[in-house]
Parts: structure tokens; sequence; C-alpha cells
């Protein structure tokens, strides 16, 4: 689901239900043309629907965070994770559980997100587009649920 699609009373009664949240991180710069943008957005879509779709109904997709600087300079990098980290254990303050950082365009670091339970990328599966990264993203986050000590 989509955060916009909650009501504040919908909120209040699907808490227990709704226990993990996603960050989408769409990575985008400056330095990108407004149609290389569309490309980044529109990847970062196809991306969220392999936990979104098959996942309805227990996961809350958060608005997207979007600009994280050129991967080249570390500082740079380094504060956006930060950030990043900082969103994550705000979300858990929230109510949320599980928080989960996603993006197709980023190689997100895991160990700089200490806040996140699952960091979710192509790197990490290693093809976007194929059905066995659907399956794998599926075993991540079902094995992220039942492996928690919580």
């Amino acid at each position: 689901m989509k955060f916009s699609e909650i009501s504040e009373a919908q909120w209040q009664q699907w808490k227990p239900y709704l226990d993990t949240c996603v960050i989408p991180v769409t990575g985008l710069t400056g330095a990108l043309a407004p149609y290389q943008a569309t490309q980044c957005l529109e990847q970062l879509r196809d991306w969220l629907e392999h936990v979104e779709i098959p996942f309805h109904g227990r996961i809350v997709t958060y608005p997207a965070y979007h600009f994280v600087g050129h991967p080249s300079d570390i500082s740079v990098a380094h504060g956006e994770w930060t950030k990043l980290d900082r969103l994550a254990a705000e979300l858990k303050g929230a109510g949320f559980r599980y928080v989960i950082g996603m993006s197709a365009q980023v190689d997100l670091p895991h160990e700089k997100l200490s806040n996140c339970d699952l960091v979710l990328t192509p790197f990490a599966t290693r093809d976007i587009e194929s059905e066995n990264s659907r399956q794998r993203i599926s075993e991540l986050v079902q094995t992220m649920w039942s492996s928690s000590q919580y």
C-alpha cells in the first residue's frame, strides 16, 4: 500500500498488520536530464512492485528519498546514508516493526543503514528484470520476518 492510501482511522485499525515500511531511494543527482530522472523513477516503480504486489496488506511504501548526491563524493554519500538511517529509525518510532531500504539505481550500503532491517537493490539480487530476482526478493522479505527476534 502507498502511505497516501491510509486514513487516520485505517492506520489505527490496521497498524498491527501493516508492520513493514519501504523507503524507496531513487538515487537522483542534479546532473541528470529530465528524461534520465524519469527513467530512474520508472525503474524504481518496477522494482517496488516486487514487494508491493505480493505483500499488499503488510507493507506500506513511503515517499521516495530522491537526491543522494554523486556516489563518488564519499562525504556527501556518508551524510545521505546517515539521514536515511535516521529516517528508518523515525519510522520504527512511528510504529513500524521493519523498515526496508530499496533502490533500483543505488547500491545502498547495508552496514551504514543499521535501522533498515533489509536493503534491496539489483546489486544484491543481481538482475532487476528476471523472475529469479522477484523470487529472491520474496525470500529475503520472508526471511526478515521469520528471523526477527522481537
